[in-house]
């Protein structure tokens, strides 16, 4: 199994691949073909680049993301290569890869979304945006900073921007829909309300933002303001 096929045998985030088509790699330098239900790839695989999942070989998460990223649009290829590095792909491994498959179709758009994967960003709504944000033009945020005031743990958010004294939260809404949202709502408030104490500004966006990543940027703007303003 490879591409695709092997991104949901590693159980990788796939919301943005077409996963009609079983895609398997022939470990050969010719013979590929397609059809409506296989795409059949020929490749040289090394050895160190296949594993077993549940007894069926499949592409190493480092090939895999490769393959993927030389073939997928750009957003579609952090997505996958954030989620790869959070469940272990290690980036020698990426480089590694890299090197294997020098000379394919896609290779610089591959080596570019390999240098801009990360896996602070713990879900696809927060890979997404720091596509949105590189496209954009803004200032790189740090991922996943832990705040702290008065020598307590205050939080680990999302997106940091040290220099502005602002913290950006992707809000997927997924800790509101357990059995008390209520009560994670209430979480949530005290929590901003406490880095808000801290010293920093905070604004949020959600999936519907994604679609018009503009009033994004003007709420950062806004609050890059008032952060300076304090």
């Amino acid at each position: 199994m490879s591409h695709a096929s092997a991104a949901v045998m590693h159980g990788l985030d796939c919301g943005g691949l077409r996963l009609g088509t079983v895609h398997m790699t022939r470990n050969r330098c010719s013979g590929g073909r397609k059809s409506q239900t296989l795409h059949l790839h020929p490749a040289v695989v090394p050895a160190e680049e296949v594993v077993l999942i549940d007894g069926v070989a499949t592409t190493s998460l480092a090939r895999t993301f490769v393959d993927l990223a030389r073939t997928t649009p750009f957003e579609t290829a952090v997505v996958i290569g954030d989620c790869a590095l959070r469940r272990g792909m290690r980036r020698e491994n990426v480089d590694a890869s890299l090197d294997h498959a020098r000379g394919r179709l896609g290779m610089s758009r591959a080596r570019v979304a390999a240098t801009f994967i990360e896996p602070g960003a713990e879900s696809p709504g927060e890979s997404i945006s720091r596509v949105r944000m590189r496209d954009d033009g803004w200032p790189m945020p740090t991922l996943q900073h832990e705040i702290r005031h008065g020598g307590r743990f205050i939080g680990r958010v999302d997106f940091f921007w040290k220099e502005h004294g602002v913290v950006g939260e992707f809000d997927g809404m997924v800790k509101y829909r357990g059995d008390n949202p209520g009560r994670a709502v209430e979480r949530e408030k005290l929590r901003e309300d406490a880095i808000r104490d801290a010293g920093f500004e905070v604004f949020r966006w959600v999936w519907a933002d994604l679609r018009d990543f503009e009033r994004v940027r003007e709420r950062f703007e806004r609050t890059c303001l008032r952060g300076a303003a304090r």
